[in-house]
């Protein structure tokens, strides 16, 4: 199923930043350096396990929880 990561990506800097525009851009960067570039995905991009694994990870640390 595509578009599951799109859907994690958006879901961590929403609810990491909670509307702040700074926060949003330091949660970017935090994907970036998982190795993540967030503007590569959208809905249509198949969905990569190693990637959803990081982003969990990531959600995990951040204190997020992602919905399946």
């Amino acid at each position: 199923m595509a578009g599951k990561v799109k859907k994690a990506i958006e879901q961590i800097i929403t609810e990491n930043a909670k509307g702040d525009s700074l926060l949003e851009e330091m949660t970017k960067t935090k994907i970036i350096m998982k190795g993540i570039n967030p503007r590569l995905y959208d809905v249509h991009t198949e969905d990569d396990p190693e990637v959803l694994g990081k982003l969990q990870d990531l959600a995990h640390n951040l204190g997020v929880t992602i919905t399946k």
